[in-house]
């Protein structure tokens, strides 16, 4: 670890990940913390040490499988956070239907070993558990928009992995009064997300297309279903105040707090492109249950630190296009 003895030192689960280099990023800019980014193995740290070298005084990588508890308890005791960020997750849906098991086992057990390690230090850290708005689930129209009391139906095994760490986060609140917070962040998306989900793969199919290596027909899965979505820029900033600002025990919603159904992004990408296209129906796209709509209510956090989303959804798309056209263009 770099020489941090008189700053505070954040560690980050999932640095490697889409929303843990926006964290990292983010952090070195509006703080003067020591990071300590954790990848699952050698060669996610040597990745992130090349990524991070212009900050040899501020970034420390490190390998460590948080599904070894072994591992985890190592780790935080090299670094001794102030802050842990924990990220790390297995978070697609469609990944979670076809393997239930490995999401329920990944989800809980790393969350429980980092509670575990953290539990064991001198000074346990301020922990941001981050859940997810599918633990809401299975949403009654009358429900919306979502706060922080709406019941927990969650109806897909990702959802049921996030209301589990979500409680067993609250457990080690009242068992061991650690200072644990929790989040519940509905849809983000940004610029270098995953094609496993929504916008980005409506965006790189049309890349594909405007570069002329995919017919032009973009495969959907149902444009009905209205969902909350939130640029990862803004989330970020959002955990960053959570973890300095909020109460540990409390949970709160971070959104947008307006719908939009997946037609109008599509309508949004398609408006974009240079060439017509086609859209067909892919029936391997469509999930056993798909809520119609979901919207949720971030008031509890936004009295709490003033925090509301700054990039607008046509802008975040329009990002999230420019991205996925670099990477087709350098593409063989």
């Amino acid at each position: 670890m770099p020489d941090s003895s008189t700053k505070p030192i954040a560690l980050i689960t999932g640095a490697s990940g889409f929303v843990g280099r926006y964290l990292a990023r983010h952090l070195l800019e509006v703080s003067d913390w020591t990071l300590a980014l954790v990848s699952r193995n050698e060669a996610g740290a040597v990745r992130l040490a090349d990524e991070y070298a212009r900050y040899p005084d501020r970034v420390a990588a490190l390998a460590a499988d948080i599904s070894d508890a072994k591992a985890v308890q190592e780790a935080l005791a090299r670094t001794c956070p102030s802050y842990v960020f924990h990220l790390a997750a297995q978070t697609s849906v469609k990944d979670a239907l076809d393997d239930p098991a490995a999401t329920l086992g990944n989800n809980l057990f790393s969350t429980l070993n980092l509670l575990e390690g953290t539990r064991a230090l001198a000074e346990p850290p301020r922990l941001l558990a981050i859940g997810s708005s599918e633990e809401y689930g299975h949403v009654r129209p009358e429900d919306n928009p979502v706060d922080e009391h709406t019941e927990l139906r969650p109806d897909n095994p990702y959802g049921v992995s996030k209301v589990a760490t979500d409680m067993l986060a609250l457990q080690y609140v009242f068992s061991y009064k650690l200072p644990v917070i929790r989040v519940r962040a509905f849809n983000h998306i940004g610029p270098g997300q995953s094609d496993r989900f929504v916008t980005a793969s409506f965006a790189r199919q049309v890349a594909l297309i405007e570069a002329g290596k995919q017919e032009p027909v973009i495969k959907v899965g149902n444009l009905s279903s209205q969902r909350d979505f939130t640029d990862v820029r803004d989330i970020v900033r959002a955990y960053y105040l959570a973890i300095t600002q909020s109460q540990p025990g409390e949970v709160y919603n971070l959104c947008s707090e307006q719908s939009t159904s997946i037609q109008a992004v599509l309508d949004t990408l398609l408006n974009f492109c240079t060439v017509r296209v086609r859209v067909e129906l892919d029936q391997t796209r469509l999930r056993p249950s798909d809520v119609p709509l979901i919207v949720g209510n971030a008031a509890k956090f936004r009295q709490l630190t003033g925090w509301k989303p700054a990039i607008g959804l046509r802008q975040s798309l329009a990002d999230i296009l420019d991205y996925w056209r670099a990477q087709v263009r350098s593409e063989p």
